[in-house]
């Protein structure tokens, strides 16, 4: 590890060469350095090789084959492609060595003897090669992790999104529209607001589809949901009912906000036509609107309501409005 590294560093430089290396006894030395796994290479003040451990041997030759049998006594710049120079700070150096791609890690601290004069320098050496590789490779396998979570990620959120969503209109679906509004019901009764509840049914739609075809039914489908939602308060829930029927909760208004709301869509399909692969396709909708509390105090009782009177609306003529209670047509 790189903190015994370091340690291993500071015994040998303390312990060892701020005695005297050359009249280190060759029993402890014997004992002590040549045991040492990491390469130790001690230079001169000049740069001089004046000694070197087993494994600094073993390691030298690996790098550069053609080094000669007995280093002490080489200049030390022709170790390790310049690595190991005198003026080197006590510090961590990672190399690329060429041919063999060797990568070094090299700590050098002074050497002192009691009265504080330069001895020389030792340098601790160990070949990292592999562990940097290892490294490299759980890096970028992290990388691609990551990648994958976020691939993952994003496709676990365009999932939820989906099944949330009508394919044909892109409006929420039922599913959904359900649990959201019974929370929102919930939340009406704790802030004593109301709640307007909008069902509206495209009138006359199977002659639409037997007509001009299922494919043209499901353009007008579409073009009528984006006008609906383009038309929605931004705190309305909109979904797709089922088939020809789409359904609006508005929080905050009552039955006159909803029939206003209600009416304006109807209008407005009433007035433009749908345009569908060069056919110009007349529209109207009918709706039936119930409020919170007046119409009920449950979605269930809500959605009767609303239901209601949208059949109210169908039965009266079409191209209706009708409110829960009242009756009131448009």
């Amino acid at each position: 590890t790189p903190f015994g590294f370091a340690v291993a560093c500071g015994f040998l430089a303390y312990a060892l060469f701020r005695r005297d290396l050359l009249t280190l006894s060759p029993v402890a030395r014997g004992l002590i350095v040549d045991q040492i796994g990491d390469a130790i290479v001690v230079l001169s003040p000049t740069g001089t090789v004046l000694d070197v451990n087993p494994a600094a041997a073993a390691l030298v030759r690996s790098v550069h084959p053609e080094t000669p049998r007995d280093l002490v006594g080489c200049p030390g710049h022709t170790l390790f492609h310049g690595q190991l120079v005198p003026d080197v700070a006590a510090a961590e150096v990672v190399s690329a060595v060429d041919g063999r791609r060797t990568e070094l890690q090299v700590r050098a601290s002074p050497l002192l003897d009691r009265r504080g004069h330069a001895l020389g320098q030792v340098y601790v050496a160990r070949d990292v090669t592999e562990a940097n590789a290892q490294s490299r490779r759980l890096g970028e396998a992290n990388v691609r992790l990551r990648r994958q979570i976020d691939t993952i990620e994003g496709l676990r959120a365009e999932l939820a999104e989906l099944a949330i969503h009508d394919p044909l209109t892109g409006m929420h679906n039922r599913r959904h529209m359900v649990d959201r509004f019974e929370s929102m019901v919930v939340e009406a009764e704790s802030r004593g607001e109301s709640l307007a509840v909008v069902l509206l049914d495209v009138d006359l739609f199977k002659d639409i589809n037997d007509e001009h075809g299922h494919l043209v039914g499901d353009a007008v489908l579409v073009a009528l949901a984006r006008r609906i939602q383009a038309q929605a308060p931004p705190r309305a829930l909109v979904a797709r009912w089922g088939g020809e029927e789409f359904f609006i909760a508005l929080p905050g208004a009552d039955a006159a906000g909803g029939l206003a709301l209600a009416d304006d869509i109807r209008r407005r399909c009433e007035r433009e036509v749908v345009a569908v692969a060069g056919r110009r396709i007349p529209c109207t909708l009918s709706g039936g609107v119930a409020s919170y509390p007046a119409s009920g105090t449950t979605t269930t009782a809500l959605l009767q309501a609303a239901d209601a009177s949208l059949y109210e609306a169908k039965r009266a003529g079409r191209n209706l409005v009708r409110v829960h209670a009242t009756c009131v047509a448009i």
